[in-house]
């Protein structure tokens, strides 16, 4: 749901919002959420994540509580057709998360003209008075101009969101129209199914619940095992699941916490990289970066293809080659004859075995790790991991 992949932070670290594209809203009956769980829906492809500190560690040091959570979005409606199940409607509002939609409802109201929603409003819901900034994800950060927000949605670009006004208070917004712009730039226009005329919908965000790490698989498939940075010996092991080829920078900023752990204990961690693409068109990238770690290059290439401003194409990941001293040829060869495709299928059967549908996401001896989070909290994980005060 973010997978896809805008990034809010209200308290949330990182939501993403395009690839859930093919991802299929369930729809309920009713518009208000279900007093029991929903069931079901599909995976969130990438993770919102809140940074609170880890929970304790459980005195069995087997089962130890998940540190991060992820939100999905729930879009629902009474008379939403079937066809609507396609998961256009609900990647569309993937990127509306504000505080005050976690597990209360807004509704919106959708006018339908010639297979595509026309017109839609949000109607008020509780804390759509409240001010936010809205600003880029560029550092410095940058406000984004209220009136500009919906074009701002509409190109799919990311912001986050401020409580703190004193900054820019001339850029101070609603939350209701925060989200207004989001419907606004995401939801009109959008083709859908089913015959024309009114319908509400109704969009809230709620977590979803991690299931338990299975350690006998982790174990037995040796996931621990794979290119990585730090000591083989370690008594920390960091398996970091990553899809380096994300628009947004998500897992290139989970590497970047992993590495200031390693920074911090150098002779205690080891950081372990498992390349897991969520599409065909990613899949280069990964294959690439392990061809690169067979001539002894993947931390250079890791390097290079986090800080590039878009996912690389074969020509640029064969000039990274060039100019890092590996042999180029080499590696375009290996990715024209897909030479390291069976690497990059076992990581991600890795990621399957163990349970994780958000990326990017880690386990630190065996202890589920959800989100880009900051790398004061990843420090503090693996602190606990090690016995170390936090």
């Amino acid at each position: 749901w973010i997978s896809r992949r805008t990034l809010w932070t209200s308290g949330l670290a990182l939501v993403a919002l395009r690839s859930v594209a093919g991802l299929g809203a369930r729809p309920h009956r009713d518009l208000a959420p279900p007093a029991t769980p929903p069931a079901a829906s599909p995976p969130p492809l990438m993770s919102a994540a809140r940074t609170a500190a880890p929970a304790p560690i459980a005195a069995t040091g087997d089962d130890l509580p998940p540190v991060g959570d992820n939100l999905e979005p729930k879009v629902t409606s009474s008379d939403v057709p079937a066809g609507w199940a396609d998961g256009r409607v609900l990647a569309a509002l993937s990127t509306c998360f504000v505080d005050e939609l976690t597990d209360r409802p807004c509704r919106i109201a959708v006018d339908v003209r010639a297979g595509a929603i026309a017109s839609a409003t949000v109607e008020p819901f509780d804390g759509a008075d409240n001010l936010v900034i809205a600003t880029t994800l560029d550092e410095p950060a940058a406000p984004v101009a209220p009136p500009d927000l919906a074009a701002w949605f509409a190109a799919d670009q990311l912001i986050t969101v401020s409580r703190d006004l004193t900054a820019s208070p001339e850029d101070a917004i609603t939350v209701g129209a925060v989200v207004d712009a989001c419907v606004q730039g995401r939801l009109v226009g959008q083709p859908v199914a089913g015959p024309d005329g009114p319908r509400t919908l109704a969009l809230w965000w709620t977590a979803s619940v991690f299931p338990p790490v299975d350690h006998a698989a982790y174990a037995a498939l040796d996931v621990a095992a794979g290119p990585g940075f730090g000591p083989a010996d370690a008594p920390v092991t960091v398996v970091a699941f990553l899809d380096l080829a994300d628009a947004w920078g998500f897992s290139a900023k989970a590497l970047a916490a992993w590495h200031a752990v390693r920074a911090r204990f150098p002779d205690d961690v080891r950081v372990v990289v498992k390349l897991c693409p969520f599409t065909a068109e990613r899949a280069e990238i990964a294959e690439a970066l392990h061809a690169a770690h067979a001539q002894g290059g993947l931390a250079a290439m890791l390097a290079r293809v986090t800080a590039a401003p878009a996912p690389c194409t074969r020509d640029d990941l064969v000039a990274h080659a060039s100019a890092l001293g590996l042999d180029a040829a080499r590696l375009a060869a290996d990715l024209e004859r897909r030479a390291f495709r069976d690497a990059v299928a076992r990581d991600q059967a890795h990621m399957a075995a163990m349970a994780i549908d958000a990326l990017p996401a880690a386990l630190v001896n065996g202890r589920r790790v959800s989100g880009a989070l900051p790398a004061e909290t990843c420090i503090d994980v693996v602190a606990q991991a090690l016995g170390l005060p936090t």
